[in-house]
C-alpha cells in the first residue's frame, strides 16, 4: 500500500538580432538550476487556486465484486505551503456517478476556519471511500512531481538528461531522475521509504515545466503518476490540465486500476484560507 504523508502534508540564452534563441544542448546542472528559479516564482503564483475537476477511474483487471468504472465531478483546491515545502491538492467531490454527495463538506467554510493541511487530511479520508478496486491509495496530487525539482530536494535525486525536442521556437528537454536519499516523497502505510523514478519535460531556457511522470514500487504494488501542464490564458501561467494515474498489484490476485483527472476553469480562491 502507498500513501502520501502530509507534514501536518536564464542561463543558456543567446541573443541574435534582438531575439532570444535558446541553447540546443543544455546540461543537467543548467536545466535543474533553471527549473529551481522557475519554481521559486511559480510557488508564489500558484497560491489558492480552484479548478473544476472531472475524475474517472476504471478497474482494468482484477476482482469484480464492485463497480469497474466511476466518474466523479467537483472542484479541486490547489496551493503550495511554503512553511512545509509541499504542494496540497484538496478534491471537493460533488457528484459520484451522477449522484450528489449527500454529506459533502463546505470546502470554503472549512478553509476559513481550519488549517489547509488539516482540511486536506479530512477531505482525503472522505474521498478514499469513492475509490474503486482494492489497491489503497490516498494521493491524487497533480503537482506532486514538482517536488523533485525543489532546490531543497534536488540533492536527493540523481538526474540524467535524455532527449531534446522542439515546440516551435522552444527547446524542450527531458530529465530522467532517480530518488536516492530519504526522506522520500512517498511512504508506505507502514512508514517505510518508497523511492521514486521518472521523467520531467521542461523548457530548456526558462525552466518552465511541461510534464511530470513519477513511478513508485512498494512490495507487489507499482504506481505511475503523470501530469500534463497547459497554458491558462486567464491566469497567464502553466497549470495542471490532465493527470493520469496507474496502480497495479502483481502476482496472485493481480489488479490494475487506472484513473484520469481533467482540470478546467482555473480561478483564484476567494477566501483567506489558513496556512498552518
Amino acid at each position: 500500500m502507498l500513501m502520501r504523508f502530509l507534514p501536518l502534508v536564464l542561463s543558456g540564452v543567446f541573443v541574435a538580432a534582438g531575439a532570444p534563441v535558446q541553447r540546443l544542448d543544455p546540461g543537467v546542472r543548467e536545466l535543474t538550476s533553471a527549473a529551481a528559479q522557475y519554481l521559486a516564482d511559480y510557488e508564489q503564483q500558484f497560491s489558492f487556486l480552484l479548478a473544476d475537476e472531472v475524475y474517472t477511474q476504471q478497474v482494468v483487471a482484477g476482482p469484480t465484486d464492485g463497480p469497474d468504472r466511476r466518474r466523479m465531478t467537483g472542484e479541486s483546491f490547489l496551493t503550495f505551503l511554503p512553511g512545509d515545502r509541499v504542494w496540497i491538492a484538496i478534491h471537493d467531490i460533488a457528484e459520484v456517478d451522477g449522484h450528489p454527495v449527500d454529506d459533502r463538506e463546505d470546502l470554503k467554510l472549512l478553509l476559513q476556519h481550519e488549517p489547509v493541511a488539516g482540511v486536506a487530511r479530512v477531505i482525503s479520508a472522505r474521498n478514499a471511500r469513492f475509490n474503486i478496486g482494492h489497491i489503497f491509495r490516498n494521493f491524487n496530487e497533480p503537482t506532486l512531481g514538482l517536488l523533485v525539482l525543489d532546490p531543497r530536494r534536488q540533492p536527493q535525486f540523481k538526474f540524467t538528461r535524455r532527449n531534446l525536442d522542439r515546440d516551435g521556437a522552444v527547446t524542450l528537454a527531458t530529465l530522467a531522475f532517480k530518488e536516492t536519499d530519504a526522506p522520500t516523497i512517498v511512504h508506505g502505510t507502514d512508514g517505510r521509504e518508497v523511492f521514486s523514478t521518472g521523467e520531467i519535460v521542461l523548457e530548456a531556457g526558462a525552466g518552465r515545466i511541461r510534464r511530470t511522470s513519477l513511478q513508485f514500487k512498494f512490495g507487489a504494488i507499482t504506481a505511475a503518476l503523470t501530469t500534463e501542464f497547459a497554458l491558462d490564458p486567464k491566469l497567464a501561467m502553466w497549470v495542471p490540465s490532465i493527470f493520469n494515474e496507474r496502480y497495479e498489484k502483481a502476482g496472485r490476485g493481480r489488479e490494475l486500476v487506472v484513473g484520469e483527472a481533467r482540470y478546467t476553469n482555473y480561478r483564484r480562491f476567494e477566501v483567506n484560507a489558513r496556512i498552518k
